[in-house]
């Protein structure tokens, strides 16, 4: 997956637990399982050294990752310590 936030590779790493999501196309289109679609999932993220934090993150994905950001899913972010809504889903 591919990631354009440049803390995403600085940030330090967290566990995070999706606890909703709005989503949508990009664009309406009929470009089939490749086809960008939109999600906004709002986020538990558990560091390991650290409190747990709420963040949300608006993020492309193909179709097909879609069912990768319903509730309870868990993905792998991070972070920046000094601004814990600068977040990149790894």
């Amino acid at each position: 997956m591919r990631v354009c936030n440049s803390f995403a590779e600085a940030g330090l790493p967290a566990r995070a637990v999706i606890r909703s999501t709005e989503r949508g196309r990009i664009n309406p289109t009929c470009g089939g399982a490749d086809e960008p679609w939109l999600v906004v999932p709002e986020l538990e993220a558990q560091p390991a050294n650290g409190p747990t934090f709420e963040a949300r993150v608006v993020h492309i994905v193909p179709l097909l990752e879609v069912p990768r950001f319903l509730f309870g899913e868990v993905v792998q972010v991070k972070y920046n310590p000094q601004d814990k809504t600068k977040l990149a889903i790894v």
